[in-house]
């Protein structure tokens, strides 16, 4: 910004700086959805694993927020969850 450079954020937000204009997903909806998926294809109390994200980041946090709330309605019994980073060899 002490370039006069506008700021645009997407899918995560800046915490310095000031953002001119912010482009997200609804994470939160996105991680219940993936949830209720989930249930559809493995059932009611499925055991699952949870890979996130980049642990820390806005998204991983909400996405894990829906997550989680698909895991009580479903009732589902997570073994393990872990960041993943994004990255097939660690997930």
């Amino acid at each position: 910004n002490q370039a006069n450079i506008p700021v645009i954020t997407l899918d995560r937000q800046a915490t310095k700086g000031e953002v001119v204009s912010h482009i997200a997903s609804d994470n939160v909806l996105g991680g219940k959805i993936a949830g209720d998926y989930i249930a559809k294809k493995a059932g009611e109390g499925a055991k699952v694993i949870e890979l996130q994200g980049i642990a820390g980041t806005s998204a991983a946090r909400e996405r894990g927020e829906g997550f989680q709330q698909a895991v009580a309605a479903h009732k589902f019994n997570v073994l393990a969850s872990q960041p993943a980073d994004f990255d097939r060899i660690k997930g």
